[in-house]
């Protein structure tokens, strides 16, 4: 029954569905592995493409709990359906690794409520590195990404349910790539919490400490505490500046640096 409800939680989050689609719908497709078996077709909302990505249906259910359980079972149309069509390509004569991408099957992804808050996330190549991860390949698009990166990363792996996978990964490659003690001493509060939730997922006690410390001392616009000027730090309400020097959203508690894991953020 836990691993019904849990399917059934999945499914409704996540708005999946697993169909074939005509070759029209493949428009800028990514291959995260050549071999892979199965599309991946997302939707971001209304102010993004969608991103389509060819992956290994092994990789994920390996990698994420929330694949093994939403494929795996024969009880859900999204297993059986995708079985189903990987038997058609077999009786063909066509190993679902070697057949072209408009005869695979497709799970369709929705992730609008989560973009919409990352106004310049670009994210058709943000997804396309988070697969590179759950796929053990290296990051397409941020050779060397930073803690901004990261962090959006690590929201993506707590949706997906594979955490464990995402440190590893970047405890592996080295991430993230380290800007200059300079860089990260004008960067507001939403920097902190991204170094806060990024050292505890990767077991750096020293990121979280010094964190933790800067965000009791600072306090926060969540607790309605902040006693830093916006002002002085570039940190107001509807614009901050990240790593990558992009404007940060406005607080969002449904952003997982903003809502920390596991108590990190008591009374």
């Amino acid at each position: 029954m836990v691993v019904e409800s849990m399917q059934n939680d999945a499914r409704h989050k996540y708005g999946t569905t697993t169909e074939n689609h005509s070759p029209d719908s493949q428009t800028n497709s990514i291959a995260i592995v050549s071999d892979g078996d199965v599309i991946l077709d997302v939707d971001f909302g209304n102010d993004f493409e969608r991103g389509v990505y060819r992956v290994r249906t092994q990789s994920l259910r390996t990698a994420s709990r929330y694949f093994a359980v939403l494929l795996s079972s024969d009880r859900f149309k999204e297993g059986d359906t995708l079985k189903a069509r990987l038997q058609d390509l077999l009786r063909e004569g066509l190993l679902p690794d070697q057949a072209p991408v408009d005869r695979l099957p497709r799970l369709e992804i929705s992730l609008g409520d989560l973009f919409q808050s990352w106004h310049r996330s670009h994210p058709v190549k943000l997804l396309a590195d988070f697969w590179c991860i759950i796929h053990g390949e290296d990051l397409l698009f941020q050779k060397q990404a930073a803690l901004d990166y990261v962090a959006r990363l690590a929201v993506l792996a707590d949706r997906f349910d594979c955490l464990a996978t995402f440190a590893e990964y970047c405890r592996r490659h080295h991430l993230p790539h380290h800007k200059s003690s300079k860089s990260e001493n004008r960067l507001g509060e939403v920097h902190t919490r991204q170094r806060l939730l990024v050292g505890y997922i990767l077991g750096q006690d020293r990121w979280v400490a010094a964190s933790s410390k800067k965000l009791i001392i600072n306090g926060s616009e969540r607790w309605g505490t902040s006693i830093v000027n916006p002002v002085e730090t570039g940190a107001d309400l509807g614009s901050r500046e990240t790593e990558n020097g992009d404007e940060e959203e406005v607080h969002d508690d449904g952003l997982l640096w903003w809502n920390l894991p596991d108590g990190l953020e008591g009374d």
